[in-house]
């Protein structure tokens, strides 16, 4: 009978027990715009994401890294915060992150001797369409 109690106990316990964790992460990318006669020059940007999962805040930054990838100048453009409890909050952030990434594209073709990235597709890779989109 004890033990019948026990195994009831343990099976009972085991089945009521919920996970729990954290939401808050953070976010730290980097996006090259393209070269000029400075170095590179990088969109960045660093958000973090609340413990409750409904407010993203950052700040993002246009940054020339020179040819041994040491931190030349960095640019402060944006302090952004999107907070939503709906399930809009990603398109929010997106838009946010569009605007800032504008004002840096704008900046860095104002640079002189300014080349625009272009992407590298691998022969090897196929993709029919891309999968995230800054513009």
């Amino acid at each position: 009978m004890r033990q019948q109690l026990i195994l009831w106990s343990i099976l009972l316990i085991s089945l009521t027990q919920t996970a729990v964790g954290c939401m808050a992460i953070d976010h730290y990318r980097n996006f090259p715009l393209g070269t000029s006669t400075h170095g590179l020059v990088v969109f960045e940007t660093y958000m973090l994401r609340d413990d409750i999962g409904d407010t993203w805040t950052g700040v993002t930054n246009l940054a020339i890294y020179g040819s041994t990838f040491k931190l030349l100048k960095s640019i402060s453009l944006d302090s952004i915060q999107v907070r939503d409890t709906t399930f809009e909050l990603k398109s929010k952030y997106i838009e946010a992150l569009n605007k800032s990434f504008s004002k840096a594209l704008v900046i860095a073709q104002g640079m002189s001797g300014f080349i625009a990235a272009t992407p590298y597709i691998y022969p090897s890779v196929n993709i029919s369409k891309p999968v995230v989109s800054f513009l």
